[in-house]
């Protein structure tokens, strides 16, 4: 059982047995750990809906819902005082709330954003909502697709749940900007009409503002409504109620908490009266305003939901996430969505016409409007590369499992990542010794960002969770070993991540689970002292773990005492770009898909050239493509045959910027060249570089 679940055991049974909430304090003396270390696993349970908390001194924490019922009168008296003070400051400035002391739950978290762009607008809402009596009357604003109508719905879910209102509680909507041509009819069917002598109502009619009294009356575009039914809906806010037309002086008091909505800003003439009148403003912001990382959460959440209706796996390429996540989405989140399910409808037409295997979003089953979004990759192509990290370049979304697989890293074990690629080559048709060829090239690679991916992110609490302490006592002396037989030192990250590689590496071979290293010829060859070497502890790791090493899994171990083993290879530099030019309606596109599958940040650029396309236009469109790419040591041509080969002394001698080709490229060959790119090779090395008559002993 890892510690933090430990700490939830130890919380539950305390709460469960009547504690009156329970302190980080308390739990760092229960479980004899640091108070620093308690609070760290009760936060984090807290985000994980599991734990709730207090923001009074000294913080309590409570199992999420139960929080509310623990509250007294005299919480209840506190919060009331902070909350007149706040709300003055709410009226005149749509700035930072602090998270009320009343209750702090986790319910909003099912919103995409609560913790980035709706923070803000999600703790105005609650604040709105658990203000005592009558909870407090709110203008929400906000562009069309901003998702309104879901926030203000989430709202009154919320109101339920904690029990603010009745499970059968009212909630009524108008659209005001329907009885534009009709302000009297709209203003009786808010406020109702009393029978008498000047019409020839039987009885009298009820209102939208009664009949939802005890819940909510939602007023969309509510900038619509006339200036003589506002000031009567801003008299009932103040009194409490309202005269129906023709009741006299006859009031009606009810409860009913309205929530008003417009698309207009803050600053429009026609809110100046809300913006003095209504006691709460929330903005919702736009798309446009949102991070690229809450937009790509978005779109994931779109197309699983899309996944989900289709019963089928939907696989989109990097271009088409990059796309969607880039281009100019003027009717915000509804027209995200929208595009995305034009998308997936084109690839599952694709999917059924030709009898495909998988439903594949490429950038021609997008919108077109969509696919301009990549114009605007230069502006953000930092950010762009931060998304992509560690993801694959072909993104498959499981509706049925709720989550995004991905081929690189679908599995935290490298042994099995490796047994995964072999899997999807052999479906693709390569036979075992293409398979060996592509796995020789890129092992290196993938060994040292499993060796990165597990301990990026590494802290000692992590590490000695992960490690058992036989494990460290060895590599501690495989250390002093290395140290003398190399006669130099070794940086601790290989201390690192030798401890971890081994915890799996034994568990595999205690379970007779297979190892294999496809570059095992090459490793003993040129890294014949790390072999060497890497033998010698073999036999030690044996002899300790009552195991049999095998010899692919010596080949592993070379690699971390081999010169410069866990130093960045990537460099911070700028690298020499790939773009693979050929003739063919996909041809180009589907092979840079499967290099940027099988090489990781290889970030390989297709371009398909059509046999009946005039060599001139698609010239012009490299010559951009090169221009766009060149941080400065140049880009590097793939391509097959024709009057591509010319293109790059054409092109070097136009724009100035350094460009090498190779002719009669291959899905091999091209591994090879992003795979070397990626690695910092410059022009010069690639063009020196014999890619078509490669051999596994080449690959260095």
């Amino acid at each position: 059982m890892e510690k933090i679940d430990q700490v939830l055991e130890v919380v539950s049974e305390k709460l469960n047995s009547g504690h009156n909430g329970i302190t980080a304090k308390e739990v760092s003396t229960i479980m004899d750990i640091d108070r620093s270390t308690a609070s760290k696993y009760l936060n984090k349970l807290c985000k994980k809906n599991e734990l709730t908390k207090t923001n009074s001194r000294p913080v309590k924490f409570y199992l999420f819902n139960q929080l509310y019922d623990k509250l007294d009168n005299d919480s209840i008296e506190n919060f009331n005082h902070d909350f007149i003070a706040m709300s003055n400051v709410l009226n005149n400035n749509d700035s930072i709330i602090k998270s009320n002391p009343l209750i702090e739950r986790n319910f909003f978290n099912k919103l995409l954003g609560y913790d980035r762009s709706l923070r803000f607008p999600l703790e105005k809402a609650k604040a709105a909502l658990i203000y005592p009596l009558r909870g407090i009357h709110t203008l929400l604003i906000g562009e069309n697709g901003v998702g309104k109508t879901y926030f203000i719905n989430t709202m009154i879910e919320y109101a339920k749940i904690n029990k603010i209102v009745n499970n059968n509680t009212p909630f009524i909507t108008i659209n005001c900007a329907d009885y534009i041509d009709h302000p009297n009819l709209l203003n009786s069917k808010i406020f109702g009409i009393c029978k008498d002598n000047y019409n020839n109502l039987n009885t009298d009619e009820d209102g939208v503002l009664k009949i939802a009294n005890g819940g909510f009356l939602i007023l969309e575009e509510a900038h619509y409504l006339s200036s003589y039914t506002q000031d009567m809906i801003f008299s009932y806010i103040e009194k409490g109620f309202f005269h129906p037309l023709g009741s006299g002086n006859k009031p009606i008091n009810i409860n009913t908490r309205i929530v008003f909505t417009s698309t207009e800003s803050f600053n429009s003439p026609l809110l100046e009266k809300f913006i003095q009148r209504v006691p709460m403003l929330i903005s919702l912001p736009s798309l446009s305003s949102k991070s690229l990382d809450e937009r790509y959460d978005l779109i994931e959440y779109f197309i699983l939901k899309e996944s989900e209706i289709i019963g089928k796996q939907i696989s989109i390429s990097s271009d088409s996430i990059s796309s969607l996540l880039l281009y100019e989405c003027d009717g915000n989140i509804s027209q995200l969505k929208n595009d995305i399910q034009i998308s997936c409808a084109n690839a599952f037409l694709n999917y059924k016409s030709h009898k495909s295997k998988v439903i594949y979003i490429s950038k021609e089953e997008i919108p077109n409007h969509v696919r301009k979004g990549m114009l605007n990759l230069p502006k953000y192509r930092n950010q762009i590369i931060e998304i992509m990290k560690n993801k694959s370049n072909t993104f498959i979304f499981d509706g049925s499992k709720g989550k995004t697989v991905n081929i690189e890293f679908s599995s935290t074990d490298f042994y099995d990542n490796l047994e995964d690629k072999f899997f999807y080559l052999k479906k693709m048709g390569m036979t075992p010794g293409q398979i060996r060829n592509v796995l020789n090239m890129n092992i290196e690679s993938s060994f040292y960002n499993y060796i990165i991916s597990m301990s990026e992110n590494l802290n000692e609490e992590i590490f000695d969770s992960s490690v058992s302490p036989k494990i460290k006592n060895l590599v501690n002396t495989i250390m002093d070993m290395a140290n003398d037989y190399f006669k130099r030192s070794f940086d601790n990250k290989i201390y690192y991540g030798l401890c971890l590689h081994l915890e799996k590496s034994i568990n595999r071979i205690k379970k007779g689970k297979n190892i294999y290293n496809p570059r095992l010829d090459a490793i003993r060859k040129y890294y014949v002292n790390s072999f060497i070497f890497s033998m010698k502890i073999a036999e030690l790791i044996d002899s300790e773990f009552n195991i049999i090493t095998p010899v692919d899994e010596i080949g592993y171990l070379s690699m971390f005492f081999t010169e410069n083993f866990l130093i960045k290879k990537e460099y911070d530099h700028p690298k020499v770009k790939v773009i693979i030019a050929m003739h063919g309606e996909s041809t180009a596109t589907s092979m840079a898909n499967t290099v940027n599958t099988l090489i990781t940040n290889a970030n390989v650029t297709g371009i398909d050239m059509p046999l009946e396309a005039h060599p001139k236009d698609y010239y012009d469109i490299i010559k951009n493509k090169v221009i766009e790419l060149n941080e400065g040591p140049g880009v590097f041509l793939c391509v097959d045959m024709g009057s591509l080969n010319q293109f790059s002394h054409m092109i070097k001698d136009e724009t100035g910027i350094p460009v090498e080709s190779i002719s009669m490229i291959s899905t091999l060959s091209a591994i090879n060249v992003a795979e070397k790119a990626l690695f910092g090779y410059s022009l010069k090395d690639l063009k020196n570089c014999d890619f078509n008559s490669m051999t596994n002993d080449k690959f260095i």
